[in-house]
């Protein structure tokens, strides 16, 4: 159990790895042409020239994708370990969220009076 946020850090961050990785060798013309990959998409996009056509959309769409999934998986890996590691538990944090979901009670003119 004391192991869980390690291998899952280890994991989420090898599978961004590996992402990038392919994205890389894909691009460099490194990998197989016939497979659709975002790789292979950029390098598509280079080789026809699309920002020189005014195309954008060719390379903002696969270079938007791989951000995100990037993103995604790195905020997914920073909850795994501040859930999984006891010593990143923000206590005051989830005090304050407690405060936020349960409104406090409001006091009318007739009870102040009173």
């Amino acid at each position: 159990p004391n192991l869980i946020s390690i291998i899952g850090v280890s994991f989420i961050g090898s599978i961004i790895y590996a992402i990038v990785t392919e994205a890389t060798l894909e691009f460099l013309g490194l990998g197989d042409p016939t497979v659709v990959s975002w790789g292979i998409m950029l390098y598509n996009a280079q080789t026809s020239s699309a920002i020189l056509v005014g195309a954008w959309w060719e390379i903002l769409a696969p270079c938007f994708a791989i951000a995100a999934l990037g993103a995604g998986l790195a905020l997914l890996n920073f909850a795994i370990d501040e859930i999984a590691n006891p010593q990143l538990r923000s206590h005051k944090g989830l005090r304050r969220w407690k405060q936020l979901a349960v409104p406090a009670p409001v006091i009318t003119a007739q009870e102040k009076t009173a």
